[in-house]
């Protein structure tokens, strides 16, 4: 059987190319504007989307089963690995810093200083995807409604991470000559 998928780019973008659609694939081609989109929507198990254009409205999304990220335990393990490991390293290098000379490699304006700045920030916006999902689950879960607290605390404290982070590589890259 195959998967069924909506693509709302036109079939000769792709034929054009040299890249038509796999044989396990039914893909269903309409413009963003067609009146067919919303109810197809909800029976496909795969979007396609244009990167550039005007954005699609979001009652298209309501009653879909189509998540545009998905969370796997894969992906929150990475994340929540790097995020552990980004945290024991500031940690260690703190901890070092206070009792001998030593400046960190994230101290500075170098491009090494600047590559792990950018790393972090990328981590630190993937901590959103689980911040997000951990909501999203705790809805459908139908948790009680101080456990609200929980998912609106996380989320904030990964913001203003995020927040710290841009303006720490913004501090670099604004010192660099």
């Amino acid at each position: 059987m195959p998967n069924e998928v909506l693509c709302l780019r036109p079939e000769n973008d792709f034929t054009r190319v040299g890249a038509p659609a796999p044989s396990t694939l039914r893909v269903h081609y309409l413009s963003p504007d067609d009146a067919q989109v919303g109810p197809l929507l909800r029976q496909v198990q795969a979007l396609v989307i244009p990167a550039v254009g005007k954005p699609l409205p979001k009652e298209l999304f309501e009653n879909s089963s189509i998540k545009i990220v998905q969370v796997t335990e894969r992906f929150k393990s990475i994340v929540i690995a790097a995020t552990l490991a980004i945290a024991t390293y500031y940690l260690i290098s703190w901890l070092v810093s206070l009792f001998t000379s030593f400046t960190p490699v994230h101290h500075g304006n170098s491009m090494m200083s600047i590559g792990i700045s950018v790393f972090v920030i990328v981590i630190a916006a993937m901590n959103l995807f689980l911040d997000f999902d951990q909501i999203e689950e705790g809805a459908s879960r139908k948790m009680p409604k101080y456990m609200e607290w929980y998912g609106a605390m996380g989320l904030m404290i990964t913001l203003v991470w995020l927040y710290m982070e841009f303006l720490r590589l913004l501090s670099k890259l604004n010192s660099r000559d």
